[in-house]
């Protein structure tokens, strides 16, 4: 994964009150990869999701990139 990629969001529920659009609280639509920290564990990739207009940090077992299925 790299700075701008495309990807989506796989992982458990978020902060409350990030994606008000939706009641689960998950990002529903894509997010592009802002930052990445090298050598890091835990939320190491900074994502930008255009639907809440907020960049949050991820864990990368919670996004993969849209197109790998």
């Amino acid at each position: 994964m790299k700075v701008g990629d495309l990807v989506e969001y796989i992982g458990d529920l978020t902060s409350p009150y990030i994606f008000t659009s939706d009641p689960t609280l998950q990002p529903q639509g894509y997010g592009i990869v802002v930052e990445i920290i090298d050598q890091c564990e835990g939320m190491c990739y900074c994502v930008f999701w255009p639907e809440a207009h907020v960049e949050q940090w991820h864990d990368f077992t919670e996004i993969r990139i849209a197109n790998e299925k």
